[in-house]
């Protein structure tokens, strides 16, 4: 009998990226897109923690923009504050915003460390 993950769990592993995304994606498939209720939100430590990892190359800038594809307009995520919302948008759409290079994630690590301003 497989165990089902919790939608939260599914999202947090998600924005973690623990394991395959485009297993978790499938999993999370499972569950309806609109919720009332936020039920994971996405912290400045998280993204820092994801930004860090691309720029090291432990994960490649396309698992970047997968990643941000798979959490942007969710309702079941909420995020620590707008700028990050915007952040997710800008790297799930690099055909509007440019692509995802190594000073580009940089350039957010900067300001999610507040030491540039939007």
């Amino acid at each position: 009998m497989t165990k089902v993950k919790s939608r939260a769990l599914l999202l947090a592993d998600i924005v973690q990226i623990k394991g395959n995304l485009n297993s978790l994606k499938t999993e999370l498939d499972k569950y309806p897109w609109d919720s009332e209720i936020a039920l994971i939100t996405v912290s400045k430590g998280d993204f820092t923690y994801l930004i860090n990892r691309a720029i090291a190359g432990d994960i490649t800038f396309e698992t970047v923009e997968e990643w941000a594809n798979i959490l942007e307009c969710r309702d079941d995520v909420a995020y620590e504050n707008q700028m990050m919302e915007d952040i997710i948008f800008e790297l799930a759409n690099p055909y509007l915003n440019g692509e995802i290079t190594k000073g580009k994630l940089e350039e957010i690590l900067d300001i999610l460390q507040g030491s540039k301003l939007i």
